[in-house]
């Protein structure tokens, strides 16, 4: 077939959680054989200040995005993101108004995918199949609103009538699965990567871990995400538990390093701040993949938000054995102190003290458990084709 994905975003290089679902889907369905594009309504910041036309780039897996770049809807993102919220922005342009180049896209494909459910009014005027993915149960991202009395309802509104209207709803966790049910036909596919490209280096752990100044009788754990809500109330809570527990964290050699824009880059060396701080928030980096291989365990402390997180694939694939919240279990086959360890912030001390005087193999026994019960959940390859069945 030859599929077109619709974004508000630009997908490629693929920075958050979003991105790396829909940038996994993508790539899932080109290596499956299908003809896939991505037109992406707005840019990276950059590429604006660089005065960057709107231009088609083909990905190493064969995948063409072609990136709108025009000023009105970069500006629009860019507001509804310092404004802290959602990008309806795009649902009313696209009532109105289909860029010519994405009318030449759609005319050509056979299936169009539909990102977040915002831009699903353009979806009926292309007049092709269409399928909605979705990322989250959207409305319930925006309780803690400042605005959240008419944000809900008007969030939920839309929601409910892309999935409605869709052919095909495709759900990324087991919840959200549940909730369109009672809208349309769903299937799901779980936030799967590629587990191939999580195959970490005995040498780039050595050589993170003295750049970080962690020695080998430390016990470090990362945490990876996105500039997300949820992430970032996760970090606030980590920053005040890492400030109110600093005699017990010396004692027990244990550290963290918080990657991605989820944490801004900390003013200090890596090497002063994880001695004086005991965290270290790298900020965006190129890769995660060094600091997976750094980390002894890693660390999922979300606690609100929708749909499955991502980071989870991304820790099992790389063998790490985890602690997470119960919240963040959700979407995945996890057993507390059997595939990971569960906490919660009022008794992390002690789950950090179990984690530390756990051996070798008992780590590996852990995580060797975690990639056994969902090791056929994280792949996206798989669950694309289980899609591409289910669909058809």
């Amino acid at each position: 077939m030859k599929i077109l994905i619709l974004s508000e975003i630009q997908v490629y290089p693929s920075l958050s959680g979003g991105q790396i679902r829909t940038g996994s889907f993508a790539r899932a369905l080109a290596e499956l054989g299908h003809d896939v594009s991505i037109y992406a309504l707005t840019g990276r910041k950059k590429d604006y200040f660089a005065r960057k036309k709107s231009s088609a780039s083909m990905t190493a897996n064969g995948v063409n995005e072609f990136v709108d770049r025009r000023l009105l809807f970069g500006a629009c993102q860019w507001l509804a993101y310092k404004l802290a919220l959602p990008p309806l922005w795009s649902n009313v342009f696209t009532r109105f108004f289909a860029p010519k180049k994405l009318r030449e896209f759609a005319d050509e494909a056979d299936l169009i995918i539909i990102d977040f459910p915002f831009l699903y009014p353009i979806a009926n005027r292309l007049g092709k199949p269409w399928h909605l993915n979705t990322h989250n149960v959207e409305h319930q991202l925006w309780k803690k609103s400042l605005v959240a009395p008419v944000l809900v309802p008007l969030v939920k509104m839309l929601e409910r009538s892309a999935a409605k209207k869709a052919d095909l709803v495709i759900a990324c966790a087991p919840a959200d699965q549940k909730y369109f049910a009672n809208l349309n036909s769903v299937v799901l596919v779980p936030n799967g990567i590629f587990p191939e490209d999580y195959r970490l280096d005995p040498e780039t752990r050595k050589a993170t871990r003295k750049e970080l100044g962690v020695d080998d009788n430390e016990t470090l754990l990362v945490f990876t995400g996105s500039n997300f809500g949820p992430n970032r109330s996760a970090l606030d809570r980590l920053k005040k538990f890492c400030a109110d527990e600093q005699t017990f964290l010396t004692d027990s050699k244990v550290k963290f390093v918080v990657v991605g824009t989820v944490g801004e880059r900390s003013g200090a060396s890596a090497k002063e701040e994880l001695n004086n701080a005991r965290i270290f928030q790298t900020g965006f980096v190129d890769s995660i993949q060094p600091y997976l291989a750094a980390a002894d365990f890693a660390l999922n402390p979300v606690f609100e938000g929708s749909g499955a997180n991502v980071k989870n694939s991304e820790y099992i694939s790389s063998k790490l054995p985890m602690l997470l919240q119960e919240f963040g279990t959700r979407g995945f086959r996890l057993e507390n102190k059997v595939s990971c360890l569960i906490f919660n912030f009022d008794n992390l001390v002690e789950s950090l003290s179990t984690a530390a005087k756990m051996s070798q193999d008992e780590r590996r026994d852990m995580a060797d458990r975690a990639l056994s019960e969902n090791e056929a959940d994280i792949s996206m390859r798989a669950a694309v084709e289980k899609y591409l069945v289910e669909s058809s």
